[in-house]
Order: C-alpha cells, then structure tokens, then sequence
C-alpha cells in the first residue's frame, strides 16, 4: 500500500491522509503529470509477469474523482496501463514518464512517500 500523511496544513484545511487501495507497490516516483501544481505518484509493480503502471492523484483541486478520503479530500486514479514483464523503476519528468534507473525504490531514503 502506498501512503501519503502530509501534517502540514494550514488554518482549517484537513490534513491529507491518503493510501492506494491497492498493494504489492514496487517502487514509485513522484512528479507534476497533469500540470496542476502538485505533485502525482508514478506506481509501478509485477503481479505474475505482468507490470502495472498507475498514476494517481491524491488531492484533486476540481474536476472529476474516484474517492474521498476519511477527512473528505477527494483523490483520482488518473492513468493505468499493464505493461509486460516486470518494470523496475520509474522516473517523472514533466507530463512524461519514462522507465530509468535514476530514480529510487521505495523505502530508499530521501523518498518522501512509502509502499508497503
């Protein structure tokens, strides 16, 4: 499970406290993808030799969502695509992502969210 707690809020503004729904997360970036000021997270993990790369957004500002989380921020998966093999790691450049050996896995320190 990929978890996002971000603790610094302002003023009446709920804390993000957001998680995947789903798990066995490999190794994830993060990055600007859809131009809307902050930040997306890049997931990429292997279920049986098949590779999944999701985009998902775990605040959306305005327009369409798939959820709300506990405190009511809505959150979106905005992209999903299987991909075959087992990917290794993903970087995030902007609007674009592209597999590289740059970026680090989770638990690396320096990452600032976690998979489990």
């Amino acid at each position: 499970v990929i978890r996002i707690l971000d603790l610094l809020q302002s003023g009446s503004t709920p804390k993000v406290d957001w998680f995947s729904h789903t798990n066995g997360w490999e190794n994830l970036a993060l990055g600007d993808v859809n131009n809307d000021g902050d930040q997306e997270i890049v997931s990429i993990k292997e279920t049986s030799g098949v590779g999944t790369l999701t985009v998902w957004d775990p605040v959306v500002a305005s327009g369409p969502f798939d959820g709300k989380t506990g405190n009511g921020i809505p959150w979106a998966k905005l992209y999903e695509i299987t991909i075959p093999g087992n990917p290794e790691l993903v970087v995030v450049y902007v609007n674009h992502v592209v597999p590289s050996k740059e970026s680090m896995p989770c638990g690396t320190p320096g990452n600032t969210a976690s998979s489990a």
